[in-house]
């Protein structure tokens, strides 16, 4: 039986396969620019800074021509602190998609429900799929992890600087 065979003969609905997963997000626009190159990604990422910034230096504008020291600081610290968290949220959404999906590649049985939640099954993959699906976890999906943590891990500490920087310059 070779490897066409196995994969159509899986008791595992389509949409819960995680190589469907798999083309899936990288199809997502969400999700497919943690996939490109890395000129690619970096503008994408500098893109989605950049726009996030432009957004709330916009709504800030009006607080701007204040007199109130108290309520332009108060208001600073928020704009940081959401700025951080949309920004955060934009990379840490797709690396728990990814993570996920690497678990799930690499098992050697899937959970899967056949119509409703209560008609759970486990399907024991064959030898060839589970060497197929972990070659695709360890090749495509590992360097995406890397590469998200590695920017998660860069914004992180980029805003501790920054608010290290705003606080201590005060």
């Amino acid at each position: 039986m070779n490897f066409v065979d196995l994969f159509f003969f899986c008791p595992i609905p389509e949409d819960q396969k995680p190589i469907t997963e798999y083309l899936e997000l990288k199809q997502n626009s969400f999700n497919n620019w943690v996939t490109r190159s890395s000129k690619t990604y970096f503008n994408s990422l500098f893109f989605i800074f950049f726009l996030t910034l432009i957004l709330f230096s916009i709504i800030s504008f009006p607080f701007i021509n204040s007199f109130h020291l108290l309520d332009l600081f108060s208001f600073s610290t928020k704009f940081f602190f959401l700025l951080f968290l949309i920004f955060f949220s934009i990379i840490l959404f797709p690396f728990f998609r990814w993570l996920e999906l690497n678990k799930r590649l690499k098992k050697a049985r899937l959970f899967y429900e056949e119509g409703s939640w209560y008609d759970g099954k486990i399907w024991n993959k064959p030898f060839s799929l589970i060497k197929n699906e972990k070659l695709l976890a360890f090749q495509k999906i590992e360097p995406i992890l890397q590469r998200l943590l590695r920017t998660l891990f860069s914004v992180f500490f980029l805003v501790i600087f920054f608010f290290f920087f705003f606080f201590i310059n005060r």
